[in-house]
């Protein structure tokens, strides 16, 4: 049954992804794991430019106040 129809599983499997992604960015909307899956999966694997730069951004914006918080702690400990 599954080869008869290869694209249904293509589209039911991204589907799901996309709902684990979204799931994960909702139970924490900072998660740089899920933020990036999130920005490579509208990049390549269902494209939606929009979104995908949407969650790259979003990923920068966490990455930059990540690096900020260790760059206190280094300068703390000097």
């Amino acid at each position: 049954m599954l080869d008869d129809h290869p694209e249904r599983i293509r589209f039911s499997v991204l589907d799901e992804v996309e709902k684990c992604i979204l799931e994960a960015l909702r139970l924490d909307p900072q998660h740089l794991d899920a933020l990036e899956e999130a920005a490579h999966f509208y990049d390549v694997m269902a494209p939606d430019h929009t979104k995908a730069t949407m969650f790259a951004q979003c990923y920068i914006q966490v990455v930059q106040k990540v690096i900020a918080d260790m760059q206190t702690i280094i300068d703390e400990s000097d």
